[in-house]
C-alpha cells in the first residue's frame, strides 16, 4: 500500500495510488470544509449569502436570530472551512461566500469518495 503524503490533496493520491482501498486521508482543509458543513445553523448561515450578499456578523446574527458571539463563531468556522471569505473595512469585517475556494474544495471531496468509498466493489 502506498502511503500518501499529509500535505497531498486527495485528488493527485487518488492518481499515484493503484487499486482500491488505497490509504488517502483527505486534506487539513478539507476536514475544515466538512466541519463547516457539518452543522445546520452553519447551513442556514451560508444561505443568508445567497444572491452574493456580503455581510458583517451584526447583519447575520440580526437575519438569523441569534447573538453576535453564536455568528462570529460559526463564521470563522466557515472562512476556515474555505467556504466565506473575509475583508476589513475600518472596524467592520465583512463575508462573502469564497466560490473560488470552494470549487477545489468540492473536486477533492468527490476524489476523496471516489477512494474511500467507491460506487462498486473492488
Amino acid at each position: 500500500m502506498n502511503e500518501i503524503e499529509p500535505t497531498m490533496h486527495a485528488a493527485d493520491a487518488a492518481d499515484a495510488s493503484a487499486g482500491c482501498g488505497a490509504a488517502v486521508q483527505p486534506s487539513g482543509k478539507l476536514r475544515d470544509f466538512l466541519k463547516g458543513l457539518a452543522s445546520e445553523q452553519r447551513q442556514q448561515t451560508l444561505e443568508v449569502f445567497a444572491g452574493g450578499a456580503e455581510l458583517t456578523v451584526g447583519s447575520v446574527a440580526e437575519r438569523l436570530g441569534i447573538g453576535q458571539s453564536t455568528a462570529s463563531q460559526h463564521l470563522s468556522i466557515l472562512r476556515r472551512g474555505g467556504l466565506l471569505a473575509s475583508r476589513r473595512e475600518g472596524k467592520q469585517v465583512y463575508y462573502r461566500v469564497d466560490a473560488a475556494s470552494v470549487e477545489p474544495l468540492l473536486d477533492e471531496l468527490r476524489a476523496y469518495l471516489r477512494t474511500c468509498c467507491p460506487p462498486t466493489g473492488c
